[in-house]
């Protein structure tokens, strides 16, 4: 652990790194300027809810943990444990300052009332020691670009909390247009009426997270050494939004009990035209797109109990080799043979009975009739796609992730003013009171 003079020296450091403006007085006058927006960030900020760094590409979300730490000691500097590194955060000046690697980067966040707060003046960790460099026109419009999609859709905000190891992909973004067709011209959604509500790229930013993604690719090239072809593809897995979260943080478990081909991890490939066995919950539903690292397959007969390679020169199980519907990896190669690339969430029309109750699983708590009946005329109202926003607004808020105030205002989005005020008249008043 580092001596207290030798942590002041770095302090010391890092805020002569820092103070010094460019010499160039153009440049210098910009500096100044974002200083002081910088001030005024952390100024009027409300209580911090979403923390973030820049890495030089993009704005990455820290651990809530940290987030916890930065919270309950806001301060104009904070100091944090990140991983075992004590890093010093400057709230004034919207840097992080890491002391082992004397590693600069930018800050970002968003407080509890969805007011996002970003520097003019960004540094990241390859910007070397000069204590980074003035955005040029290209880098200002990417990162101003990024906010603007912040701001102009609160809805990223509440979703990108969902799993702390995934974020929302743009619907604009390439990789979601590319998901999207994938995911449309599955086997297994086909037919269903399905309306995708959003698609979420998975990070692997921890330390357990990196482990996973490297011992992946590590498994590839051992494949491929053993049987010439690594025979890595992709494919689709069903599952609730709990185990998202779980698949996500800690990997796959046990294997599922063997119900037609043996014991194991049971996937759909990506591009089956065979419509797979998938049952469909009403709301919202979730499916994993996964990298699969197949070898060599092995046909597994139905009704088998199989629990392993049949021999060591098989790797994965298939219903029928020419055409699978199914790929079975086995127990001890479900985390490193399985890598989760995307999650999916979407809704799907169910036929409406009449006489049923109608599903008010995903509403908030309410105290009063009054309360039940909005939610339930905009259930009736509201079109697939608005609905499954709704849904998936008040199952974040439900969870505790997101702030009353902050939920009242995503809602006003997401409903939109004119039907908000209709719904609002027709029950009457005492709204989420």
């Amino acid at each position: 652990m580092k001596s207290s003079t030798a942590l002041n020296n770095c302090k010391s450091q890092v805020a002569r790194k820092i103070v010094h403006p460019p010499r160039d007085s153009r440049s210098s006058s910009f500096h100044v300027q974002s200083l002081l927006q910088n001030y005024r960030n952390f100024k009027i900020s409300g209580e911090v809810s979403r923390l973030m760094y820049y890495d030089g590409y993009n704005w990455v979300n820290y651990d809530e943990k940290v987030v916890e730490a930065v919270r309950d000691c806001w301060n104009c500097t904070v100091e944090v444990e990140i991983e075992g590194v004590l890093c010093l955060f400057d709230f004034y000046r919207m840097l992080v300052f890491d002391f082992v690697s004397h590693v600069e980067k930018s800050v970002a966040w968003i407080d509890v009332d969805g007011n996002c707060f970003s520097p003019k003046f960004v540094v990241d960790e390859f910007s070397g020691g000069s204590g980074g460099e003035l955005l040029n026109k290209r880098k200002r419009e990417e990162v101003n670009s990024f906010w603007n999609v912040v701001e102009k859709k609160s809805k990223v905000v509440c979703e990108s909390m969902r799993w702390k190891q995934a974020r929302v992909m743009g619907e604009e973004c390439k990789s979601y247009l590319v998901v999207k067709k994938l995911f449309l011209n599955w086997g297994g959604i086909r037919g269903i009426g399905a309306e995708i509500s959003g698609i979420y790229q998975v990070t692997w930013n921890s330390i357990l997270g990196r482990a996973r993604y490297d011992g992946f690719f590590n498994q590839v090239k051992i494949t491929k050494a053993a049987r010439g072809n690594a025979n890595v593809t992709l494919a689709w897995i069903k599952c609730s939004s709990e185990n998202v979260e779980r698949f996500l943080n800690h990997g796959f478990s046990s294997p599922w009990k063997a119900e037609a081909h043996g014991c194991g991890i049971y996937l759909s490939p990506f591009k089956s035209n065979r419509v797979s066995v998938m049952p469909q919950d009403a709301g919202e539903n979730y499916v994993i797109l996964c990298r699969l690292i197949l070898g060599k397959c092995e046909k597994i007969q139905a009704g088998s109990q199989q629990l392993y390679p049949s021999s060591a020169g098989f790797d994965t199980g298939v219903d029928d080799v020419s055409n699978p519907k199914w790929y079975v990896v086995w127990g001890a190669n479900i985390n490193t043979h399985i890598l989760p690339e995307c999650v999916v969430t979407y809704n799907h029309n169910v036929p409406a009975q009449s006489s049923a109750k109608p599903n008010l699983s995903w509403m908030p708590k309410v105290s009063n009739a009054m309360t039940e009946n909005f939610f339930m005329k905009l259930q009736r109202s509201l079109p697939a796609s608005k609905l499954s926003e709704l849904q998936s607004l008040c199952s974040t808020y439900k969870r505790g992730k997101l702030p009353k105030g902050m939920f009242t205002k995503m809602l006003q989005s997401v409903v939109g003013d004119q039907m908000l005020r209709t719904t609002i008249q027709e029950v009457g008043g005492g709204i989420l009171k």
